[in-house]
């Protein structure tokens, strides 16, 4: 999963490049530990709020199969559809069909899989464009707008937000996090804003 994960931030560093007009890292030495570690952390607390009811050897057994079906997906073997398949395939195996997680939700592993991919490689690109365009000294991104969307997103589509919290008169990243944008299979990205030229 952390080579999957650092794959995934590669591609989000490359897109901030892309925004800055920048020369596109080779990145053979690229540090990211805490990164990652965060990422890791993020995504493994999502399982554990999937998980919540389901009993300890149905978690073991859940965790490994998600490892194995992110690992193929973040690292580019599979595509989406395919680790969700592989790791539904392995859960109905050992007969894992369904869960309620603990808002009360049902749900489907089909769904819930692929929520869970999309999820853990959307946050790590977002982690890489924003790490690599505060080395760029650029503090302010633009989320995506993208038409029909969800309540919680729907104040933060096409809104610019300061990365850093420096620059006067923009809603912070973590203020727009903390109100739910890039929540679970969200589909927002960023891109770098440059108010002298956008």
């Amino acid at each position: 999963i952390g080579q999957g994960i650092l794959k995934a931030y590669k591609e989000g560093v490359n897109s901030a490049e892309r925004d800055a007009g920048k020369p596109q890292t080779i990145m053979k030495d690229l540090n990211v530990p805490l990164t990652i570690q965060n990422t890791l952390l993020a995504n493994y607390n999502l399982i554990d709020d999937g998980n919540s009811k389901i009993l300890r050897n149905v978690d073991d057994a859940y965790r490994e199969v998600m490892a194995e079906a992110s690992t193929g997906l973040l690292s580019g073997v599979d595509t989406r559809l395919q680790a969700s398949q592989k790791m539904m395939d392995k859960l109905a195996a050992r007969g894992i069909t369904s869960f309620t997680d603990k808002a009360g939700r049902r749900w489907q592993m089909d769904s819930y899989t692929e929520m869970a991919m999309r999820t853990a490689s959307a946050h790590a690109a977002i982690e890489g464009h924003i790490q690599t365009q505060e080395s760029f000294g650029m503090d302010l991104m633009r989320v995506s707008s993208i038409g029909t969307t969800c309540p919680i997103c729907a104040k933060w589509q096409g809104v610019v937000l300061s990365i850093s919290g420096k620059t006067p008169g923009y809603h912070t990243v973590d203020e727009a996090r903390a109100d739910g944008l890039f929540h679970p299979n969200c589909k927002h990205t960023i891109t770098m804003f440059d108010p002298e030229i956008d």
